[in-house]
């Protein structure tokens, strides 16, 4: 018994770093198109956005790798 509860604690504590990973996700994209809007005013283009989605969806991989390689 002692291998299934081992397993449901990294399995919980996977659970929890997805849901903060994915929170963390949220917040940059929400920040990054506020800090686009506010520079771009309202000449906010299809290909600013895509840039800003892409950077904030890379952002939010690499929080989600380091908070995975440091739980290791």
């Amino acid at each position: 018994m002692p291998n299934i509860e081992i397993g449901l604690q990294y399995s919980f504590i996977f659970v929890v770093i997805l849901f903060f990973s994915t929170f963390h996700y949220f917040i940059c994209l929400f920040l990054l198109t506020k800090l686009k809007q506010i520079k771009l005013t309202k000449n906010l283009n299809i290909l600013n956005e895509q840039k800003t989605y892409r950077t904030a969806i890379s952002l939010g991989r690499i929080h989600v790798s380091l908070i995975l390689f440091a739980s290791l």
